[in-house]
């Protein structure tokens, strides 16, 4: 019967769609609507497409099951017909979220009876402050995962089959780090009144961006409040190059940046980089060297070579001594002719 159904597609509620809704609001209700699909009648014509065999006898439904595969877009569909006209409400699967910005405002939205609709008393909640829904917490000043979800996620047992993923102690190291940094605090809602920053950074080995409400800050306490003491000339000049523009000096404490971490990659695989360089330690840098300048092709090539590919202190002046101490090129050096006057 499925293959024959001209299914209704009806979009479904996200989690991104209900942080959006909530925004705002300061107490919160859900309703779990009793065996929800039993709630919904079959037409008596498409009742006998449903029949189904038994050893007794042949049973059709009347009421919409689990079995017919648009079930829960038609489902979806009628509850928010239903629930149109009730304000500050949200739809997702059998459960209903009703929240609101005042007391007044939330009591009076709960009318559901009115619909015809029969909850689930055991799984319903109404009037709180604070409301799990969905896996979140939801508060009047942001939501935060529940402690079951976080406590789910630090005792995930790491991968233990070899043959599809080669589990390595340091990437019980990796687990470990990202276990201790779950946490189930709470994030702000987005507020339109504050002040909204946008911090990005690209490097050749990754993208990140931060999206920042400011909503508090304070003015720079600048040496030159003080008339006692007369600030170094060099100072003064960086004061007064930006006298033309119109600007609001802001204090931000080192610890409120955002820490550069793409640009500043240096590890790849246990090796330190400086940008695509490798850095040698001091007991391979000779080694390095001598397989460079197998060919003994001379100081400006072997340079060349070695210092596009690996780095450390002293490069230029190790590579240098260690060319002018090479025998080969001592003896197969060319040596330029000097002109001589005749006689």
């Amino acid at each position: 019967m499925n293959k024959a159904l001209r299914r209704t597609r009806y979009p479904t509620r996200s989690i991104e769609d209900l942080i959006y809704t909530v925004n705002g609001a300061v107490k919160f209700s859900k309703a779990n609507i009793r065996k929800a699909f039993h709630q919904l009648k079959i037409a008596l014509a498409s009742r006998r497409h449903t029949t189904i065999t038994t050893p007794r006898c042949l049973f059709r439904y009347k009421r919409l099951h689990m079995g017919i595969s648009s079930a829960s877009e038609e489902f979806t569909e009628l509850i928010r017909k239903i629930l149109e006209g009730i304000p500050m409400q949200l739809n997702m699967t059998d459960y209903v979220l009703v929240f609101d910005m005042t007391d007044e405002e939330h009591d009076r939205n709960l009318l559901l009876e009115e619909h015809g609709i029969i909850l689930n008393m055991e799984k319903c909640e109404f009037g709180k402050r604070e409301l799990t829904f969905f896996g979140l917490r939801l508060l009047a000043n942001g939501i935060a995962q529940t402690e079951n979800r976080c406590q789910a996620l630090r005792e995930a047992p790491p991968p233990s089959n070899n043959t599809e993923w080669n589990w390595i102690e340091e990437y019980n190291l990796a687990l470990s780090k990202i276990k201790d940094s779950i946490s189930n605090k709470f994030m702000a809602f987005f507020d339109k009144k504050w002040n909204t920053e946008l911090t990005v950074d690209a490097s050749p080995v990754g993208l990140g961006s931060v999206l920042k409400l400011i909503t508090d800050y304070r003015l720079v306490q600048l040496i030159f409040n003080n008339s006692a003491i007369r600030p170094p000339a060099r100072k003064e000049r960086w004061a007064l190059r930006p006298t033309e523009f119109e600007f609001e000096i802001l204090h931000r404490p080192g610890i409120c940046n955002i820490a550069d971490y793409f640009s500043n990659w240096r590890s790849t695989n246990g090796l330190l980089l400086r940008g695509y360089r490798i850095i040698v330690p001091k007991s391979l840098q000779s080694r390095v060297i001598e397989l460079a300048h197998q060919g003994h092709q001379g100081i400006v090539k072997t340079k060349s070579l070695i210092i596009s590919k690996v780095w450390f202190v002293g490069i230029d002046q190790a590579v240098e001594e260690s060319l002018r101490n090479c025998g080969t090129c001592q003896v197969t050096v060319f040596a330029p002719l000097m002109s001589m006057k005749l006689q």
